[in-house]
């Protein structure tokens, strides 16, 4: 009785969705296995010129570390963002984001450059080696989460074609060309 009067409520006990798409879910992982991989390099440098150089130069490799890991998360949060739209718009999302973050970065660099007389403990080589630590660990985690996402996706075509099941698009997009058995699945 009360869940007939919940039905007539209009409340429902399940959600509408199942979740998240694969790839709003393939968009979220690569922001997360970036984001763990660029906090790691961006800890290991700072955390290196901190012991090794002092406090001036591990500010400014912290410094240099946010910005750049700023950077990155806002450009693969577009991504999960636009993750279901069309080719198109997922585009031109991603061009319009990279062009305000650049704008962004090339506005901190004029400030710099107007403002050299109040930047004079700002280390150089901190700053440099904290971007590219970022870069560098953010980039290699995010590769290395795909890499694994696609070995697992190939493990699930493989294991569902032992028992036998056969799709004509397989998760991984590749349409395979003969079924279990060996028949042709193209009969064109």
């Amino acid at each position: 009785m009360a869940e007939q009067d919940a039905v007539e409520a209009g409340s429902k006990t399940e959600p509408d969705a199942v979740g998240p798409s694969p790839d709003t879910v393939r968009a979220q992982k690569l922001l997360l296995g970036g984001a763990i991989g660029g906090h790691v390099g961006a800890l290991i440098a700072t955390v290196a010129f901190f012991v090794l150089r002092g406090t001036a130069s591990g500010v400014s490799c912290l410094i240099a570390c946010a910005i750049t890991l700023a950077f990155y998360i806002v450009g693969q949060a577009v991504q999960v963002m636009v993750a279901d739209a069309p080719p198109s718009k997922v585009l031109t999302a991603s061009l319009v984001s990279y062009v305000v973050r650049v704008s962004a970065l090339g506005g901190l660099l004029a400030i710099a450059m107007t403002q050299q007389h109040r930047l004079t403990l700002m280390d150089p080589t901190a700053v440099v080696v904290g971007t590219l630590a970022v870069v560098a660990s953010w980039l290699a985690a995010e590769i290395a989460t795909q890499v694994a996402e696609e070995d697992l996706d190939r493990a699930r075509v493989v294991v569902g074609r032992r028992r036998g099941v056969v799709r004509a698009h397989d998760d991984v997009g590749h349409v395979p060309q003969r079924a279990v058995g060996g028949e042709r699945l193209d009969r064109g």
